[in-house]
C-alpha cells in the first residue's frame, strides 16, 4: 500500500509537469488544483487501500510514458524506442496493456494521413507496434466466472460506456456529451485543420486511449453494477484529465474564449459534483465503517492463525473479514511464504523464554488469539529473555502497560553483552503502549524487563518483527497531518510562483508589443 501511493503520487507529479507543456498562467494554476481532486480525494479506495491493486496504477504509468514517447517523437528516434519499451512492459500490467501501442499506431495513421504521405519509417514503426497489439490479444485470460459481467447485447455495451465516459457523474443521463465535449472538439479541430498543434499530440493519444480503455472496460463489466466499481475510476480518471487539459487548450482570449469560459463553469461544476458525490459514496459504503471493521479483520486473522480452524473464517460474517471468501482467505493464510511476509498487525509474535535468573514475572494466555502477555505485579522482578533468532528482522514492536509511576524505560532490547535504558514516557495502567525498538545488528540481543521494587504492575506483550520500510512507513503515517500540511503549503507556494511567473511574462510581452 504505501509503495502504491508512492507510484500513485508519482503519477500525478508526471501529469502536472505534462499539463505544464500544456498551459500557462491561471489556466495551469486551476487545471492543477483539479487534476490534484483526482489523486488526493477516496473516491478510488479499492485501488488505495488494497495493496495488490498496483496494475491499474502501472497500467497508468505504462500508457501515459509509452503514449508521450511514441506520438512525441520522430519514429525511430532513441525517444520513440524508450516509448516502445514502455509499451512493451504495459503488456504485463492487465489484459487492456496492448490498448497503448494501438492508440499509438491511431495517431500515427492520423499523423501520415495529415501529411499525405507515409515514410519508411512511418511503415517501420508501425509494424514493431503492430506485434506488441497481436501479443496482448495472444495472452489474453479468459476467466469463465467473469462472463456473467460482460455486455450480452449492444444496448448493455453502449449504456456501460455512456456511463463510463459520463465519470464522475455516473448517474446523469447524458453528461458523457458534457464531460467528453473538449477532447471531442480538440480531436474535432485536428482532423478538420489536417494538423497537430504543437504539444497536443500526445494529448490526442493519451485521449484516444482513455475511450478505447473506457470502451473494453464497458464491455468487459457491463452488468451487476461493477462499471461503477472504484476500482475503474482510476482509468476513467484519466480520460477526466484529458478533457480537463483540452479544455484549457480552447479555453483562449477572444470571443470563442468567452463562449468556452463559459462552458468551463458549466464542466467544472459537473466535475466538483460528480466527484464529491463519489467520495460521499465511498464513506457511505465502506470508509464510514473502516475504523470499526479493521480491528475485527485483524482479531480474526489472528484467530486462524493461532489455532488453523477454517470454521472460524466460514462462521465470521463476511464483511469482517479482509478477503470476501472464507475457504480463499484460510489457503492464503495457510500458505508458509504468505505468512512469513505477514504484517505486523497480525504476524505470530516471537515466543519469549527467559532464562535463569529471571523472577517476578508469569505468562498470561489469552484463549481467542493464543497471544501471551507477561505480567509483573510486585517489584522488583526481572525478565530476560533467550536471545532473539539471527534471522530477526530490524525492528521489534512491543506493547506495555502498567503503574503510572513508570516508564517506558522498563523494557528495552539490549545485546547479549548489556546496554542501557533508554528515557520514554510514563505508562498507563489501563491503556497499552506501542513501541518499535530497533534490533542491534552486530550481537544476538534479547529483552530485558526490570520493574524496581514496591507496589509495580508492569505488563507487554511478545515482540513482533518488523521490517525496515514496514516501519518507515509507520513513522510517516504517524506525522501524517506534519506532512499532508507541509505538501499542501509547498503545492500551493509552487503554484502561486508559477502564475506570478506567467503573469509577469504576459506583462513584459505586452510591454514589447
Amino acid at each position: 500500500m504505501a509503495v502504491n501511493a508512492v507510484i500513485h503520487a508519482g503519477f500525478l507529479a508526471c501529469l502536472l509537469v505534462f499539463a505544464r507543456t500544456l498551459l500557462v498562467g491561471a489556466r495551469f494554476t486551476l487545471a492543477a488544483i483539479l487534476l490534484t481532486l483526482l489523486f488526493v480525494l477516496a473516491f478510488d479506495w479499492e485501488n488505495t487501500l488494497q495493496g495488490f491493486q498496483s496494475q491499474f496504477y502501472l497500467l497508468e504509468w505504462t500508457a501515459f510514458t509509452s503514449l508521450l514517447l511514441l506520438a512525441g517523437s520522430a519514429p525511430l528516434s532513441s525517444r520513440w524506442f524508450l516509448g516502445w519499451l514502455a509499451a512493451a512492459a504495459g503488456l504485463g500490467t492487465m489484459s487492456s496493456g496492448f490498448l497503448a501501442p494501438a492508440a499509438a499506431i491511431a495517431v500515427l495513421v492520423l499523423r501520415a494521413s495529415f501529411r499525405r504521405t507515409v515514410g519508411w519509417r512511418d511503415w517501420v514503426a508501425g509494424l514493431l507496434l503492430v506485434p506488441l497489439c497481436v501479443v496482448g490479444l495472444a495472452t489474453l485470460v479468459t476467466v469463465p466466472g467473469h462472463a456473467v459481467l460482460k455486455a450480452h447485447t449492444l444496448g448493455e455495451w453502449l449504456s456501460a460506456l455512456a456511463a463510463a465516459l459520463s465519470w464522475p457523474d455516473l448517474a446523469l443521463p447524458g453528461a458523457f456529451l458534457v464531460m467528453q465535449l473538449p477532447f471531442s472538439v480538440l480531436l474535432f479541430r485536428s482532423l478538420s485543420l489536417r494538423r497537430v498543434e504543437d504539444g497536443e499530440a500526445g494529448l490526442l493519444s493519451l485521449g484516444i486511449w482513455s475511450w478505447v480503455q473506457a470502451a473494453v472496460v464497458a464491455y468487459g463489466r457491463a452488468n451487476q453494477g461493477m462499471i461503477a466499481s472504484p476500482r475503474y475510476s482510476d482509468l476513467f480518471a484519466v480520460a477526466a484529465a484529458v478533457n480537463l487539459l483540452a479544455l484549457g487548450r480552447l479555453w483562449q482570449p477572444g470571443p470563442k474564449g468567452r463562449a468556452w469560459g463559459l462552458f468551463a463553469a458549466l464542466w467544472g461544476c459537473a466535475y466538483l459534483c460528480g466527484l464529491g458525490t463519489l467520495e460521499r459514496r465511498a464513506y457511505d459504503f465502506y470508509l464510514g465503517d473502516f475504523a470499526r471493521l479493521k480491528p475485527l479483520e485483524k482479531a480474526h486473522v489472528r484467530s486462524f492463525l493461532a489455532s488453523g480452524d477454517r470454521a472460524l473464517l466460514n462462521q465470521t460474517p463476511v464483511h469482517e473479514l479482509p478477503y470476501p471468501m472464507p475457504g480463499g482467505l484460510a489457503d492464503l493464510l495457510s500458505e508458509p511464504a504468505i505468512r512469513s511476509v505477514l504484517p505486523a498487525s497480525v504476524r505470530p509474535p516471537l515466543a519469549l523464554e527467559p532464562v535463569p535468573g529471571s523472577s517476578g514475572f508469569h505468562v498470561e494466555v489469552d484463549p481467542a488469539t493464543g497471544a501471551r502477555t507477561w505480567e509483573a505485579r510486585q517489584g522488583p522482578a526481572r525478565f530476560v529473555s533467550s536471545a532473539f533468532p539471527a534471522s530477526i528482522l530490524p525492528f521489534v514492536r512491543i506493547a506495555i502497560r502498567g503503574s503510572p509511576e513508570l516508564t517506558v524505560s522498563v523494557l528495552r532490547i539490549e545485546p547479549t553483552e548489556g546496554g542501557p535504558a533508554e528515557p520514554g514516557p510514563r505508562l498507563s495502567q489501563e491503556q497499552w503502549t506501542v513501541r518499535e525498538f530497533p534490533v542491534p545488528e552486530s550481537a544476538s540481543a534479547h529483552l530485558v524487563v526490570e520493574v524496581p521494587g514496591g507496589a509495580h504492575f508492569v505488563a507487554f506483550t511478545e515482540p513482533v518483527e518488523l521490517g525496515g520500510l514496514s516501519w518507515f512507513t509507520h513513522w510517516i503515517l504517524r506525522r501524517s497531518r506534519t506532512v499532508e500540511a507541509a505538501e499542501a503549503i509547498l503545492f500551493g507556494m509552487a503554484l502561486t510562483a508559477l502564475l506570478l511567473f506567467d503573469l509577469r511574462g504576459d506583462k513584459e510581452l505586452r510591454e514589447v508589443k
